[in-house]
């Protein structure tokens, strides 16, 4: 319970920062729609990736390296097919969604990679 609280502070707190820096800092150049739409491509393949390789500790721990490797390789493939629409247009709100989208995507990434290395580690003490 512990642990999906702090998870659910985590998405509540990322979006917060991340809507109020884009209108603060960039008088909302990015609309809301959009940034939801960021946040929920990247925290459900978050989810998805952390679900399966979470299986994957508790089942077979020896495969848990190169399963993680490959889940994070098919999300990146499927961050650029997410913003294959946005990269067609060279404006400066591309740019911005661009790096909005990247900057969100790597806060996700490394919590997610301590997620994972604290359940890792618990399991290789057991």
């Amino acid at each position: 319970m512990k642990s999906l609280f702090s998870i659910a502070a985590f998405i509540l707190t990322v979006f917060i920062v991340h809507y109020l820096f884009n209108i603060t800092f960039q008088n909302a150049s990015i609309s809301l729609k959009k940034l939801i739409k960021i946040q929920g491509f990247v925290l459900i393949s978050t989810t998805i990736v952390v679900l399966i390789t979470l299986k994957v500790i508790y089942t077979k721990p020896d495969k848990t390296g190169f399963t993680y490797l490959g889940l994070v390789l098919f999300k990146m493939v499927t961050a650029i097919v997410f913003l294959f629409p946005f990269l067609t247009d060279v404006s400066n709100e591309t740019k911005k969604l661009v790096v909005h989208f990247f900057i969100v995507l790597f806060i996700y990434l490394i919590y997610e990679v301590v997620f994972l290395l604290r359940h890792l580690n618990a399991e290789q003490k057991k």
